[in-house]
């Protein structure tokens, strides 16, 4: 398992002596404006249910689902994360390979090679890539399938941030019945309304799994919620999953952020605003070149004389938590991830990150 992934804060609180609180997590890629109110009014109100077991298939959350996306209830399954199903879904269809483009999310390695499952790892992305770029990228991911792979791919990318239009993804896919899909859509809610970044939108192909996440959107990655969703391998999946899988108050928000429409609005507008504001400023540090990104984070090369190392930690000791994206296998150089937070507290990101001294 890499222990190097982001929102680590109570490490980090450990060792300076703080409330975890006290951390500015710029490490960690959820929603700049964290949960809304009424949701933690709503779990407060709710609080006694958990004297009693969760829905057994979490089905009041998969019926929301169904009605939010237009589809049968059957084809969604609940888990307490997407983490669930990434180490998961390598064991239920064992491919002959799994076939990574880099970099990207780590676990899709690590669940592979759990289960035994030979990884082919295509480093086909580069640090922002635009626009008519993806389908150099698509027609390289191409030439690699063979039949019985499993392709990972994370739609919008982490850490590169870049989003393939679904319509161009979903042709490829149908083009290749016999490989086996899993799009990772966590950060989708970031780029665009369901319809410009989901796959879900998207004529149902029996190949594909879509994962979705709660924690990203909506700030809640302490609930731990996200589901899969699939027609074709829905057999498959509901053989895999256990009863109680989702505890009883990530239950009650999901189903009460579903019918909150406006709340997603908000972010990406958030985000639209502040994002190229944030880009500007990072670009004026000498030592920082940062590049596009379609979501609520971006990737930031470090240039000599700095490093990724020293960054993360000279900032760790201001309390200010950042990804050093050392680990990222595929990333060529030295790169950092941030991700937006309130106003005040990215400017007060980049007055730590201008004090710096070699």
């Amino acid at each position: 398992m890499l222990t190097g992934h982001g929102g680590d804060r109570y490490s980090l609180a450990r060792e300076l002596g703080v409330e975890p609180s006290r951390i500015l997590d710029f490490s960690s890629n959820v929603s700049p404006l964290g949960p809304p109110e009424g949701l933690l009014l709503h779990l407060k109100e709710h609080l006694p249910e958990i004297e009693f077991l969760p829905e057994v298939d979490s089905f009041e959350l998969r019926k929301a689902l169904a009605s939010r996306y237009s589809r049968s209830a059957g084809d969604f399954f609940v888990t307490s994360g997407t983490t669930e199903w990434i180490f998961q879904i390598p064991r239920l269809l064992m491919p002959e390979k799994a076939v990574i483009p880099l970099p990207t999310y780590s676990d899709y390695r690590d669940a592979s090679l759990l289960h035994g499952v030979e990884v082919e790892e295509l480093a086909a992305w580069r640090p922002g890539d635009k626009g008519s770029d993806y389908t150099a990228f698509l027609d390289n991911l191409e030439g690699r399938l063979c039949p019985n792979a499993l392709v990972f791919l994370c739609n919008p990318n982490n850490p590169t941030g870049s989003l393939i239009p679904p319509p161009r993804l979903h042709a490829l896919i149908a083009g290749h019945p016999e490989v086996e899909w899993v799009v990772d859509e966590s950060y989708a809610p970031f780029a665009a309304p369901d319809e410009g970044s989901s796959l879900l939108f998207q004529k149902e192909l029996d190949n594909l799994i879509i994962l979705r996440s709660f924690s990203k959107i909506y700030g809640i990655p302490g609930l731990r919620l996200g589901y899969a969703v699939s027609t074709g391998r829905s057999s498959i999946l509901s053989k895999a999953l256990k009863p109680w899988a989702v505890n009883r108050l990530a239950q009650l928000a999901g189903t009460y952020l579903l019918k909150e429409s406006g709340l997603e609005d908000s972010v990406r507008k958030f985000v639209k605003e502040e994002r190229p504001r944030l880009l500007e400023a990072i670009d004026e540090i000498e030592f920082l070149r940062p590049y596009p990104s379609d979501v609520n984070f971006m990737l930031i090369e470090v240039l000599p004389p700095f490093d990724a190392g020293k960054v993360t930690q000279e900032l760790k000791r201001k309390g200010i938590l950042i990804r050093d994206c050392s680990n990222f296998v595929g990333l060529s150089g030295e790169f950092i991830r941030i991700s937006l937070r309130q106003r005040e507290e990215n400017d007060f990101l980049v007055e730590s990150l201008r004090a710096l001294t070699p």
